[in-house]
């Protein structure tokens, strides 16, 4: 199941699992089912495309972001591509940390052109749980 803000091509975003131990990785897979490229950049949690957001009371927070010292990369996501995105706990970290525990969804932010035009769109996957 994908939740999708502003998003105008046939897209999912979905984990593998609704319920994640704090050190098991979470596997999230994208499928673009349109005939349009997405152009995203790396370096969001574990230094991939994904973004994971934990919520905390009022706002989701990212988790995991990338601590390479690498410039970010545009990623293209072909028409009718699938892509499989391990998220391994402190990967791309200082420090091999485990999830905290809480309410997590998976986010992509993209757009339909290489570096724009215009703001970003927003796929987001249904919320899951780590505990």
């Amino acid at each position: 199941m994908s939740a999708m803000s502003g998003n105008p091509v046939a897209l999912s975003l979905t984990t593998d699992r609704a319920r994640y131990a704090p050190t098991e990785p979470v596997e999230v897979t994208l499928v673009n089912g349109s005939t349009a490229s997405l152009y995203t950049s790396d370096h969001q949690t574990c230094c991939s495309i994904i973004s994971l957001r934990l919520w905390t009371g009022n706002v989701w927070t990212p988790v995991g972001n990338c601590m390479m010292m690498t410039a970010s990369r545009i990623i293209e996501i072909a028409p009718g591509a699938t892509m499989r995105v391990t998220l391994t706990p402190g990967a791309g970290m200082l420090r091999a940390l485990p999830w905290p525990a809480g309410t997590y969804r998976a986010i992509l932010r993209y757009t339909l052109a290489p570096g724009g035009p215009g703001d970003a769109l927003t796929l987001e996957s249904a919320e899951f749980v780590v505990a």
